[in-house]
């Protein structure tokens, strides 16, 4: 157990992608994430995980907020990170949907149709 917690690293996924059964239009929505973190944290003297996180891109890339309060709902992003990186992060959201041509604003379809109860309302209570 203490070998655990001195050093050991967490499991990581390989390969740095969005996950199994993500679609091309999230795949490159993540790409586009990826890189402005990556202009990010250089600019800022920054690692990249603290501007954001994989896990919070990859929730954007799924989910492709259009709206603050949309972007407020992806974990990782609370107040802060709204302010100083929310007006960029829903550019970069719509620009890649206006180029890509994607109809389904607030989210995109997985290859396995996987839709977020919260996004779907014939799944709302």
């Amino acid at each position: 157990m203490i070998g655990l917690l001195q050093g050991a690293a967490a499991p990581r996924a390989v390969g740095g992608g969005v996950g199994v059964g993500v679609g091309e239009e999230a795949s490159e929505l993540y790409g586009e994430l990826r890189e402005w973190r990556r202009a990010v944290a250089n600019a800022k003297g920054r690692r990249p995980f603290m501007v954001i996180t994989e896990a919070t891109m990859q929730q954007i890339a799924c989910k492709a907020p259009a709206t603050s309060d949309e972007l407020l709902a992806v974990k990782g992003i609370g107040a802060k990170k709204l302010e100083m990186y929310g007006e960029e992060l829903l550019r970069l959201v719509a620009r890649h949907s206006s180029i890509h041509g994607s109809g389904r604003r607030g989210q995109l379809q997985t290859r396995f149709d996987v839709v977020f109860p919260e996004d779907d309302p014939e799944l709302q209570p």
